[in-house]
């Protein structure tokens, strides 16, 4: 079998369909309940287990069966795997969140970063080094040989400056 892979989460479930490419009907389904991913889903024993997988899929029923899965790209089977632990990390946020400690908000005192009156910046751009590219550049600077130059706006040429 060759098709989609899709992982559809609702609340603390997900699913994980594999669909087909032709008709898009699902060929098999594996439930991921609360989180548990490792129960619904486990790296394959194999030499190269970052492209293997093996799915437990179950029938209405109450039948199972694990069916093996492998990508042909490691891009692929890395964003299963991320999508995966995102999932996990998700339920577990709302698990906090419903007991009461996952706030969301900064602990401490809020952090006041405006200028108090007098206070100044002073920035130092580009240093020697940014004067000496900005003077050997050739293009305008305003021929005063330091700061940084700025590449002039698109359709601009030296004529209209």
């Amino acid at each position: 079998w060759s098709g989609r892979l899709r992982i559809v989460q609702r609340g603390k479930d997900a699913t994980i369909q594999l669909t087909n490419k032709t008709d898009g009907k699902i060929f098999a389904m594996s439930r991921v309940k609360e989180g548990s991913v490792d129960k619904a889903s486990a790296r394959a024993l194999v030499k190269d287990s970052s492209r293997y997988f093996v799915l437990k899929v179950e029938s209405p029923d109450g039948r199972h069966a694990f069916i093996g899965l492998a990508f042909n790209d490691r891009n692929a089977s890395f964003d299963f795997n991320v999508a995966l632990q995102e999932f996990q990390k998700d339920v577990a946020r709302e698990a906090a969140m419903e007991k009461g400690g996952g706030d969301l908000t900064p602990k401490g005192p809020a952090m006041d970063f405006t200028l108090k009156e007098g206070e100044k910046i002073k920035m130092n751009i580009g240093g020697a080094a940014g004067r000496r590219r900005a003077g050997n550049t050739g293009g305008g600077g305003g021929g005063s040989g330091g700061g940084f130059l700025l590449a002039p706006p698109p359709g601009d040429t030296p004529s209209t400056r």
